[in-house]
């Protein structure tokens, strides 16, 4: 399609409205303002990267913060319980309800809104996830969003980033507040080139209550 984006409207000139693409087993159907990984087989490894930091088993709810066209969230959602993601982009919330239909998968939700509004009105409203899947642009996480995961207490976070200095940054109060450094994963989603991204595995540590012995 030949499409004609003000930052504020599309209009199509010519062509489909959409345009179809796959990654892995799924099906996209893709707006013209729609984000989608040019180099799909690396974008599937650190998706697949993903899914494994955060150990999944079927019974756990998932939060997505940034959510995009939903690509993680459908990724993840069938070792999930529920998936909720939040975008601020509304055609990009718009198309990742479309892919969640289009691939039969009803165990997702998403949300058009900014992720340090969203996410905290869900703590408040006792949506609690035991992992919280990280995808934000590459100025890093909102404060409010850093500090809504410490009041959640959220016992997993799964951060995907593509620049180093703010998951540095991001990680960082994290850490102070008491969650550890699990694991770090990178990707070469861009070969040739100095762009790496970073899986990253953030979690509590289980407190254990110790019982006095008479």
């Amino acid at each position: 399609a030949v499409s004609l984006d003000t930052g504020f409207r599309t209009t199509l000139l010519w062509g489909r409205k959409t345009m179809r693409s796959e990654l892995g087993p799924l099906r996209f159907q893709l707006s013209p303002r729609a984000f989608f990984p040019i180099n799909p087989k690396q974008a599937a490894a650190s998706y697949d990267a993903a899914k494994k930091a955060a150990q999944l088993t079927g019974k756990e709810k998932v939060a997505n913060l940034y959510s995009g066209n939903g690509t993680i969230a459908l990724w993840i959602a069938a070792q999930a319980k529920e998936v909720r993601g939040v975008e601020m982009i509304r055609e990009a919330v718009e198309d990742a309800r479309k892919q969640a239909a289009l691939n039969g998968i009803a165990n997702v939700h998403f949300e058009n809104g900014k992720a340090e509004d969203r996410f905290p009105s869900w703590i408040k409203q006792g949506f609690r996830p035991d992992v919280l899947v990280l995808h934000p642009p590459r100025s890093g996480c909102h404060p409010a969003v850093l500090e809504s995961i410490l009041k959640g207490r959220v016992k997993r976070v799964v951060y995907i980033s593509g620049n180093p200095a703010s998951l540095a940054k991001d990680c960082g109060p994290l850490l102070k507040g008491g969650y550890e450094l699990e694991s770090i994963q990178p990707v070469d989603l861009f070969p040739q080139t100095a762009h790496v991204e970073s899986v990253v595995t953030l979690s509590k540590p289980i407190r254990r209550q110790h019982r006095a012995t008479r």
